[in-house]
């Protein structure tokens, strides 16, 4: 749990605020019970052997619905609140003086359509489905295997 505890701590800083362990055969079972895997919008997710699951060290929540099997968690959902916006414009904001920067260094001109361009650029390349890849990726890649 101590690897879980410094993910979660490190995922905050770029503004991921949900972060719990899972085990896949609850997800599986989730989005199979909703109908997202029979229509395609979802894939099933790989689960361990069954002989993984020690059933005796279950915790519930008060009901059958909340029950966890703590030694057999084997994968960690992510997700974000409301903090994730004053990190995804920061991050935004440099993206868009990086594009310009670029675009300085290669062109003369108008600046002013070339900032107008690198801000079109940036918007237009589904920014927040980067910031997420390249944050998460990131945050994972130092917690997990030490700064490269």
């Amino acid at each position: 749990m101590l690897l879980l505890r410094s993910i979660k701590q490190k995922l905050q800083t770029s503004g991921f605020d949900l972060c719990h362990p899972i085990h896949t055969a609850w997800y599986n079972h989730m989005i199979q019970n909703e109908g997202l895997v029979e229509s395609g919008a979802l894939k099933l997710l790989p689960e361990p052997s069954p002989s993984i699951i020690q059933s005796d060290e279950v915790e519930c929540d008060g009901d059958s619905s909340g029950c966890v099997l703590p030694s057999s968690y084997n994968a960690v959902l992510i997700g974000n609140t409301k903090a994730v916006w004053p990190s995804f414009i920061d991050w935004l904001a440099m993206k868009v003086e990086e594009k310009k920067r670029r675009q300085d260094s290669v062109s003369g001109g108008n600046i002013s359509t070339q900032h107008e361009t690198a801000v079109d650029d940036v918007i237009n390349s589904n920014p927040f489905d980067t910031y997420c890849e390249e944050s998460l990726s990131q945050s994972l890649q130092e917690q997990c295997c030490g700064e490269d």
